[in-house]
């Protein structure tokens, strides 16, 4: 039997919570039932960047398992991208448009996060192409260091939103 919590968690954000990152006041998506990434406009390049960069994390242990099928599914629809352009990502996904808005970025980032544990463990290659990809968000490594050092207090890796907030505040640029 399929276990699809965690995918659920993911897709069923809640309103946007101030995020304030020095000079600027930011919002950053939190857990509930009220917010998806339908809220936050992305262009159709950076909703395909999202996708390509989830099936790498996914494909990166070199199994793509159901959960991570159904959680890529899901969001696809949600981002309004059509079967056939997912289709296509799977076969090529190397699709590389980052936006240039940092909540955005954190937003991937955090889509990314858990799209590594919707199978209920983070495999080291996973987390790896993680990092990479961390790196061309263009995000601080040491909120993705902070965040591997934290993770095994929750389970699955579901770190409260609130702390997820904290640290990148903590590690912000």
């Amino acid at each position: 039997m399929k276990k699809h919590t965690s995918c659920l968690k993911f897709i069923n954000l809640r309103a946007l919570s101030e995020f304030h990152l020095g000079d600027e006041n930011h919002l950053l998506p939190s857990f509930d039932t009220s917010y998806t990434f339908e809220h936050m406009e992305f262009s159709h390049s950076e909703k395909l960047t999202i996708l390509s960069k989830m099936i790498q994390i996914a494909s990166a242990d070199g199994q793509f398992e159901d959960l991570e099928f159904d959680m890529l599914s899901l969001l696809s629809s949600k981002l309004q991208v059509d079967r056939m352009e997912l289709d296509a990502l799977l076969t090529d996904p190397t699709i590389k448009t980052y936006p240039a808005s940092e909540v955005k970025r954190i937003s991937i980032f955090f889509s990314l996060w858990k799209m590594v544990f919707v199978d209920g463990h983070a495999h080291v290659a996973e987390i790896e192409k993680l990092k990479e990809i961390t790196l061309h968000l263009g995000l601080p490594s040491q909120a993705l260091h902070r965040l591997l050092d934290i993770q095994d207090l929750y389970a699955e890796g579901n770190i409260p939103i609130d702390t997820f907030i904290e640290v990148f505040k903590a590690h912000h640029n």
